[in-house]
């Protein structure tokens, strides 16, 4: 069994994002240039876990973008505008044909952070209770 280290709770969503090796890191990843698309598994303030074909070391700095509708309500008002993520990947190990990453948030605005944060409470206030209430 493996220890949680996450510093807050993060919520399941499924959502494709792009990623690009941060600018002062491409000297040492060697990748493409352009943004390469991965899969969004999990959230918070804190960190993100994405799937992604392609392999991105441990220590990697990466810019994370995604439309805010992928996690607001589409025609809300919150839904306009896209999320900017800079972090660090702290963990990469194999999950099927793919790379399961986790990420620690190395650089987020304030604005972006409390979007996130309300989403991630507003979903969690409407699963059901995980033991009866009595």
């Amino acid at each position: 069994m493996a220890w949680e280290t996450r510093k807050e709770k993060r919520l399941e969503v499924t959502a494709k994002v792009k990623v690009r090796v941060n600018p002062s890191m491409q000297e040492t990843i060697h990748l493409e240039k352009e943004a390469i698309e991965v899969q969004l598994v999990d959230i918070s303030t804190h960190g993100v876990g994405l799937l992604s074909q392609t392999f991105l070391p441990v220590g990697t700095l990466i810019d994370l973008e995604f439309p805010r509708s992928a996690l607001a309500v589409v025609g809300s008002s919150l839904a306009q505008g896209s999320v900017q993520i800079t972090g660090r990947i702290t963990h990469a190990k194999p999950k099927g044909n793919q790379c399961h990453m986790g990420l620690d948030i190395t650089r987020i605005d304030e604005t972006t952070r409390r979007f996130i944060q309300s989403y991630v409470s507003s979903v969690d206030r409407r699963r059901s209770p995980r033991a009866p209430l009595t």
